[in-house]
């Protein structure tokens, strides 16, 4: 498990975990979903995407999993909480600035020939390393929702008993014990709430890919992951087109984007 990557260890999931959603109708009588978990009710304008359909995204979200992400990055497995300059700092980067400093002087280029780095070069690096956090969070978050809307238009949903089932699975597999896994939660910025959302995603994922694989006709589990694979692409220009991201948050999920990259489903 690393930063917001998906499981892909979860089997996929039978028919009997999987319910009929019953509420949640859209004004074109698609049922719909979202992910509560993302959004800011209580404060509309610190949403920074928008998908019609599903449910948003805030910044106290987009800032939450930023900082998870870059801990997971640093260390998989981390022993400790990450130093506090691992998640960038915008603007001024001071803490950022001085953590890559500390990672020069550990990795020995103050004994090297290389001219010591300026504080505007580590800004510079700095400010990458935040912007390449946030496109890749904006995209795995932006998925999250589309994951919700695609699961509520295929009819489906996952239950709550059932997330907590394969969480406990999963934490069985991964960690020696409960308290090894409540460290890991600590030492990456993250709560089991967190833990079971990322699951029910991973749930998501595994039984759009099942049906994928039913309507290929698909009699392997290569096959079905193929057959979501084919499938994704036009999940993703579906969802791209009913998602708006507010101005200095655009990215190839948008509709509003106007570069050359695809819309992109994190599966």
């Amino acid at each position: 498990m690393r930063g917001l990557r998906f499981y892909l260890a979860v089997p996929f999931v039978t028919a009997s975990c999987v319910v009929l959603l019953l509420a949640g109708c859209g004004g074109s009588g698609e049922k719909t979903a979202s992910v509560p978990e993302l959004e800011e009710p209580q404060n509309p304008a610190g949403e920074v995407v928008r998908v019609a359909g599903a449910g948003g995204v805030g910044q106290k979200a987009l800032a939450h999993w930023i900082a998870v992400q870059a801990a997971t990055e640093y260390r998989t497995r981390p022993t400790q909480p990450a130093p506090a300059g691992v998640v960038p700092d915008p603007p001024l980067y001071r803490q950022c600035i001085s953590q890559l400093r500390a990672e020069a002087a550990a990795a020995g280029i103050q004994h090297s020939h290389k001219p010591r780095p300026t504080d505007a070069k580590l800004k510079q690096a700095c400010e990458a390393k935040y912007e390449a956090l946030r496109q890749h969070v904006l995209l795995i978050l932006a998925s999250f929702q589309w994951l919700a809307g695609e699961s509520a238009r295929e009819g489906v949903t996952i239950s709550d008993a059932t997330v907590r089932k394969e969480l406990e699975r999963f934490r069985k597999g991964q960690f020696p014990s409960t308290a090894a896994f409540e460290a890991y939660l600590r030492n990456t910025g993250q709560t089991y709430q967190d833990e079971l959302l990322r699951m029910r995603m991973d749930l998501y994922s595994n039984e759009l890919a099942r049906l994928a694989g039913a309507k290929a006709h698909a009699t392997s589990q290569q096959g079905v992951f193929e057959a979501y694979l084919k499938a994704t692409p036009a999940i993703s220009r579906r969802w791209a087109a009913k998602t708006t991201c507010a101005p200095g948050y655009v990215m190839q999920n948008c509709s509003n984007y106007k570069g050359k990259l695809e819309p992109e489903l994190h599966i």
